[in-house]
């Protein structure tokens, strides 16, 4: 299990079990709030979340070559940011087939931002 990000597991491991469809109607309500723990813990919520998507990595069957490679992106920029060098170079290679485009404009992007100093 994952804390904070329990939900999310729990429903990748449903997917995984069986395909679902979409609805035209919300089903379920989900109440934000400034003291909730996705409020108050949003980058832990986000690093667990990844962490989520990293375990189910190879069974995530559904998703399109771009969709793959636009996940593996985001788990690059999870890895970044808790300074994870290997997993950033695992999820980067992942991600360069998929989807090249957007791995260089993020290359672009983050370059110009040391650049100018942001």
């Amino acid at each position: 299990e994952r804390f904070l990000a329990e939900d999310m597991d729990y429903w990748v491991r449903m997917r995984v079990q069986a395909p679902m469809i979409a609805m035209r109607e919300d089903l379920y309500l989900y109440r934000e709030h400034d003291s909730s723990l996705s409020s108050t813990r949003a980058e832990e919520v986000r690093q667990q979340s990844a962490r989520v998507v990293e375990s189910h990595w190879a069974r995530l069957h559904w998703l399109t070559k771009r969709t793959r490679g636009e996940t593996a992106l985001g788990l690059a920029e999870a890895a970044l940011r808790r300074q994870d060098v290997k997993g950033l170079r695992k999820w980067l290679w992942a991600a360069l087939p998929r989807c090249p485009d957007l791995v260089i404009r993020h290359f672009k992007r983050g370059l110009l931002a040391a650049i100018i100093g942001r």
